[in-house]
């Protein structure tokens, strides 16, 4: 809840060498359903999280994109689905008994879904600008003075 606090205790526990590594939310306009679900508090614009950075003593040495857009629009559809099915299952006690899909048979098939998803993640991530995207990491350091 205090992101400030908790950047100026990294900053104070840091070495003169160390650096300080965050994967964050990014875009405040992506923060949805999905967010709450996951527990985060907010999502960061890279200027935001620059001036809070720098308030702690640190400057950004280093930003990378980590997740696109692609994976923010999954993990919106994920939840949906997921907040349904729980809301489907406690409203049925008979369908847990007697579940449609058999855990045997959907359990390899969503394996390799999975992984074949992971790589079209992998990509979105590399193919649209940062401005895009939905994580961003980014690495810090103290201050030079």
């Amino acid at each position: 809840p205090d992101d400030r606090a908790a950047l100026k205790e990294m900053a104070r526990i840091m070495t003169e060498k160390g650096s300080l590594i965050l994967t964050v939310p990014h875009r405040s306009f992506y923060f949805a359903n999905d967010d709450r679900f996951v527990g985060h508090y907010r999502r960061y614009e890279i200027s935001e999280l620059a001036e809070k950075l720098r308030d702690a003593g640190l400057e950004i040495s280093v930003i990378e994109k980590v997740l696109g857009p692609l994976e923010k629009i999954t993990m919106i559809t994920v939840v949906f689905f997921a907040s349904s099915l729980a809301r489907f299952k406690r409203g049925s006690a008979k369908a847990m008994k007697n579940p449609l899909i058999k855990p045997k048979i959907i359990a390899p098939v969503f394996k390799m879904v999975n992984l074949f998803y992971a790589a079209v993640i992998w990509l979105d991530a590399r193919i649209f600008p940062r401005r895009f995207a939905s994580v961003i990491l980014l690495k810090s350091v103290k201050k030079r003075i």
